[in-house]
């Protein structure tokens, strides 16, 4: 699946590689996949809590286009753990994610990418593949920020 990808240690999952399997899927139009991949992810992430033998479970945050694929890329490749790619911008949302992890007893890590300009993330995200509404971009930057205070 490639949705799921051993990235050296890590098992990374990432909302967006899995509008890449929905029958159908056009980036010029992600926004419209957007909640069934992330459904997807949801469903990965919790048979990977139940399956792998990671102890540590890290979240990547931060707002659309604020450079959390890169991060990962970059800085995270070599962390034994499960990886989950996304903005965290509903606290309903990370509350549940969290306790999950809490009832399999893993480690959480917490990892926040903020822009150092949001003008710059938000020309990303205007010239991205993936295409989104503009308030979008404002709803998961600032969704994110306070899930995370």
């Amino acid at each position: 699946m490639t949705t799921i990808y051993m990235n050296h240690q890590a098992l990374i999952i990432s909302i967006d590689e899995f509008k890449k399997q929905i029958p159908g899927y056009n980036p010029d139009k992600a926004e419209e996949f957007h909640r069934q991949s992330a459904k997807m992810a949801d469903k990965a992430f919790e048979k990977a809590l139940k399956s792998s033998e990671f102890a540590k479970v890290i979240f990547v945050s931060g707002g659309s286009a604020s450079g959390k694929t890169e991060f990962i890329t970059s800085q995270l490749f070599d962390e034994d753990a499960i990886i989950f790619d996304s903005t965290l911008s509903s606290e309903k949302g990370a509350e549940i994610k969290l306790r999950k992890v809490q009832k399999v007893k893993k480690k959480i890590e917490l990892v926040t990418v903020i822009p150092d300009d949001l003008n710059r993330a938000f020309i990303a995200f205007l010239n991205r593949d993936r295409k989104f509404d503009e308030q979008h971009f404002f709803k998961t930057h600032s969704g994110s920020r306070k899930t995370l205070l």
